[in-house]
């Protein structure tokens, strides 16, 4: 119990498990894999990789924190955080927005210069709308008297540090935000706030994913810019509406301790399910990936690996639906992406080759892939500038 409580006040660490004897792409049905290039980032450096169907880095990107930030920040930084990239966004032309958790958010060419950077304890995840705003989390902190001019005097919190999703223009600065504690407060999903004990953070937001054409059936419910927000600490998953800023759909129970809650093109959620596989909730080495239909509750799709090879991730995990119809997983912590079709089969499958620890004797997690289509990324087929 000791170790496990050392684990959750470092965070998210660079490493967790023992390597295998084999990496790089360990499994390839090319007739059935989704074409194109996966980038991911990883807990050995802070680098972002493109990289081919048979495990070629295409292109790289790479800075360090002390490039971007030189001088001290106003807030206090984990020094694990400074290590790697947890999530990462590259346009067509070879810009890349990188994430350092917890720190903020880096805007590079396609050459590594910095473009930009803006620093406010962004985490976790970003989006990128198509008028070019860049959504993302961002954890604040609300004293007493601001707890109480939310909540009323008789506020269940003191005081507490929680999330908020932020709308940054293409060129760094914040436009606006959606306070998820006042968003849950002003709704009818309100008493969902007694299960948010943990003051020190009292949502743990993970994924924001946006609903941009929302299926017919789901008019009445959802609309396009409604925001969906994974809440692991309470795993609960909400949609909040963006007109008025308050959470409109919630649901939990059919998953623990989750991740990384992509709308669907069919109107269903998918979601990386933890499944409370950290020590925080219990020992268990399952995780599994499903799709639900949030107007009937129903799971219609999961994944959770084969008998031989069960996915598993204590933490951090991503999720994709790719344009074939296959699901792109993140094992995060197991270092290790696969492709699976709709039937379970494993089609693609690639571990790290990276290592992290103090000697290198752990495999490399994986913070989160992205397959993109070669067509999306035409820097790559340009002459060097």
């Amino acid at each position: 119990m000791e170790r496990q409580s050392e684990l959750r006040s470092i965070g998210y660490l660079s490493g967790y498990t023992k390597p295998t004897d084999s990496s790089g792409v360990v499994v390839s049905n090319k007739e059935m894999i989704c074409p194109g290039l996966t980038l991911f980032c990883s807990g050995h450096a802070t680098v972002a990789l493109l990289m081919d169907l048979e495990g070629n880095t295409v292109h790289e990107w790479e800075i360090t924190f002390d490039e971007v930030w030189p001088e001290s920040l106003d807030f206090e930084v984990n020094k694990e955080h400074k290590e790697f990239f947890r999530r990462t966004h590259v346009y067509a032309n070879g810009d890349l927005l990188v994430l350092f958790e917890y720190i903020g958010i880096v805007k590079l060419d396609r050459h590594s210069n910095v473009l930009w950077s803006v620093a406010g304890e962004h985490h976790h995840d970003i989006k990128v709308l198509d008028d070019g705003t860049i959504v993302t989390l961002r954890k604040l902190k609300k004293s007493s008297e601001e707890i109480k001019a939310v909540m009323g005097e008789n506020a269940i919190y003191e005081s507490a540090t929680y999330d908020v999703v932020a709308f940054i223009s293409p060129e760094g600065s914040e436009i606006d935000r959606i306070d998820l504690l006042e968003a849950l407060c002003f709704s009818e999903y309100a008493p969902i706030l007694n299960q948010a004990q943990d003051t020190w953070d009292l949502f743990h937001a993970n994924s924001v994913s946006i609903i941009k054409r929302p299926i017919v059936a789901q008019k009445t419910l959802f609309r396009e810019g409604d925001i969906i927000v994974s809440m692991r600490k309470i795993s609960t998953i909400v949609v909040v509406d963006l007109a008025s800023k308050t959470v409109k759909w919630a649901l939990s129970g059919k998953w623990l301790g989750q991740h990384q809650a992509e709308y669907l093109a069919n109107g269903n959620f998918l979601v990386l399910d933890n499944m409370g596989g950290s020590a925080e909730y219990c020992d268990f080495d399952r995780s599994q990936v499903i799709e639900i239909d949030p107007m009937t509750q129903e799971i219609v799709w999961r994944f959770n690996g084969t008998p031989d090879k069960p996915i598993f991730t204590h933490w951090l995990g991503y999720n994709q639906r790719l344009p074939n119809g296959n699901t792109l997983i993140s094992e995060s912590t197991n270092g290790r992406l696969q492709e699976v079709t709709s039937d379970g089969e494993i089609i693609w499958e690639y571990v790290s080759p990276y290592r992290a620890g103090e000697n290198g004797e752990l495999i490399a997690t994986l913070m989160g892939a992205q397959r993109i289509s070669l067509g999306a990324l035409p820097f790559l087929t340009e002459l060097p500038d």
